[in-house]
């Protein structure tokens, strides 16, 4: 392909670029002549672009269907991330309920056991006492767990929206793409 200064593309290299035929890209020169005015140039059967054109039309060309699909497709992804995150998060929560039920139950046994020995009475407060700041502190992990939890059910909540907006754009575009599609030459040529 031939340079002409400060026109570094043809239309058919841009066609092809974006998979669209020439006459689309050439549609363009004729919708918006006023703002492409000056920076392409016909020579030898080609016509040429310089780089504010290709911009100007690129800006233009809505983008193809695959790349909602891929788009989708990461959503999708991440909304597996976020559920599996969210499975561990809620194991975890279990998990540590089921610690701090047997906790309480020694520390209940333990209460029991220091009011019929009174000789012993020392050491199992003391116990008691331990029992009851392990208990404090699984509470706390427990928030802490519980807020993480909510947190992801939240980004997920998100993600799912996120994807569900994306599926409607995706679906709006094909929509556009088919009634463009079935309209007839003359049709296309009038309304431009």
């Amino acid at each position: 392909m031939e340079i002409i200064e400060n026109f570094s593309i043809t239309i058919e290299d841009l066609a092809k670029k974006h998979g669209k035929g020439q006459q689309a890209i050439r549609n363009y020169l004729d919708r918006y002549p006023e703002q492409l005015q000056g920076h392409y140039k016909r020579e030898n059967g080609s016509t040429y672009l310089d780089n504010e054109a290709v911009a100007f039309i690129e800006s233009k060309i809505k983008p193809k269907k695959v790349e909602y699909e891929v788009l989708n497709t990461q959503l999708e992804e991440k909304i597996r991330e976020l559920q599996d995150k969210l499975i561990q998060a809620h194991e975890k929560n279990l998990a540590l309920v089921e610690e701090k039920h047997k906790l309480e139950l020694k520390v209940t046994e333990k209460e029991k056991l220091i009011e019929s020995q009174d000789s012993r009475e020392k050491s199992l407060i003391e116990d008691n006492r331990k029992q009851r700041n392990l208990i404090n502190r699984f509470d706390n992990e427990l928030q802490s767990a519980e807020k993480k939890y909510n947190e992801l059910s939240q980004e997920l909540e998100e993600a799912k929206e996120e994807a569900r907006a994306s599926s409607e754009e995706a679906e709006a575009t094909r929509k556009e793409l088919e009634a463009l599609k079935s309209r007839g030459l003359w049709a296309r040529i009038r309304n431009k």
